[in-house]
């Protein structure tokens, strides 16, 4: 089924500490995805698709280069700053693979990570890798494409793993359902419980957890401890940080069939936005900046400007 969604605009909550948001469509791909991620700067879009992966204007949906991955079934993982440089991870049966599609004269890509790689994310200086495989078991391990350090996780956390990193430190936050850990290449440590949900927020410093299906989305700090616990009343399909504006995204599947996109402000956990979407959407992704939006559905991709509105 397609949905059109036309210029969406939200009221916010009358006493929020953050500003509510003003969502406005851009364009819409007809496409069944196998990963969305976003640029840096919002301007661009890559998505995987069944047999490529390719650069979508989030503006008008245009799709531009076609990336040459080595396989045909890569998953889309990231699309941030590494090296200064936009960068582009993908996952495949083969490993993890780099591309900078900025660059004019180097279109190769570069393999950081060997078959069994699960999930993985970009920071500043490399890329964090969840791998799971015969002789080495779970591990994450962090990697510049010459050095690598790993750190051995209980089997349990690459069954069902969400994965989510600092982009400026590369500590990793990875939930498995029932545990959430905190890591770096000195060690991992227990801080949470419940959680199949991860996202770190780098600008408000908060981890955003949940259970998929669950109404409750919480706040924790860095060490586990909690800022704030908010209950949004309906099934949380999928959240994502809203990059300097200090607020999460969340998608709600109503009871009636459709959906709800809400914004959260990350300090206190007080709901600012609430907009009723004709379904809810598989996935929210937003850009390191906050100012652009994807909602991902079985068979499209809607793209969005953000904007905080201000009285």
């Amino acid at each position: 089924m397609r949905y059109i969604w036309l210029g969406l605009v939200v009221a916010g909550a009358a006493g929020c500490s953050s500003s509510p948001m003003n969502f406005q469509h851009d364009s819409e791909l007809a496409v069944n995805t196998r990963g969305v991620a976003l640029s840096h700067d919002g301007v661009d879009s890559i998505i995987g698709m069944f047999g490529t992966t390719c650069r979508v204007a989030v503006r008008d949906a245009s799709i531009g280069a076609d990336y040459d991955f080595p396989t045909e079934t890569e998953v889309v993982n990231d699309n941030s700053q590494m090296f200064g440089e936009n960068a582009v991870l993908v996952v495949s049966d083969y490993g993890a693979h780099v591309t900078f599609p900025d660059r004019t004269w180097d279109f190769s890509t570069q393999d950081y990570g060997d078959p069994g790689t699960l999930e993985g994310r970009i920071w500043s200086d490399g890329v964090v890798l969840l791998s799971d495989t015969a002789d080495a078991g779970c591990q994450l391990k962090w990697s510049d494409g010459t050095h690598v350090s790993s750190v051995s996780l209980s089997a349990g956390m690459c069954a069902s793993p969400s994965l989510t990193v600092d982009h400026a430190t590369g500590t990793a936050y990875v939930a498995d359902g029932s545990d959430v850990v905190t890591a770096s290449p000195d060690g991992a440590t227990l801080i949470a419980h419940n959680a199949d949900m991860v996202v770190w927020d780098d600008d408000a410093q908060v981890l955003y957890t949940a259970q998929k299906g669950d109404s409750m989305l919480y706040g924790l700090e860095p060490d586990g401890s909690l800022r704030w616990s908010a209950d949004l009343g309906d099934s949380i399909t999928s959240f994502d940080a809203m990059g300097g504006l200090d607020q999460s995204a969340v998608m709600l599947a109503n009871r009636g069939g459709t959906g709800s996109l809400v914004t959260v402000d990350a300090f206190s956990g007080e709901v600012t936005s609430s907009l009723t979407t004709p379904a809810a959407a598989n996935q929210v992704v937003l850009s390191d900046n906050g100012r652009s939006m994807a909602l991902v559905l079985p068979g499209d991709v809607h793209f969005f400007s953000v904007k905080a509105l201000s009285f």
